[in-house]
């Protein structure tokens, strides 16, 4: 069995790394989308961003905005399909 070959101890500095991730409070981790049609009393809907049940349109938030979103004064439901609402509760 053959050694590796030593590596360059300079090898990939200066290049930025696609995995370079931003601290996780500020990760966009769930989907704000509008409301399913026919839904007239909720402002938005809460998903996990692969859920099948969330709108394309709407925008991806971190952890604390969409906590935000669920305790604030517009009426947003975490998905009843998802339900994003498990993973955010404070623990």
């Amino acid at each position: 069995m053959r050694a590796a070959p030593p590596r360059p101890a300079d090898r990939g500095r200066g290049l930025q790394s696609s995995l370079d991730l931003p601290p996780l409070e500020e990760r966009k981790r769930w989907r704000l989308s509008p409301p399913p049609p026919g839904d007239s009393w909720a402002d938005a809907y809460l998903h996990r961003p692969d859920c099948a049940q969330a709108a394309s349109e709407g925008g991806l938030v971190s952890n604390q905005e969409a906590r935000e979103a669920l305790a604030g004064p517009n009426v947003t439901v975490p998905c009843p399909v998802c339900r994003p609402d498990t993973v955010l509760r404070p623990r």
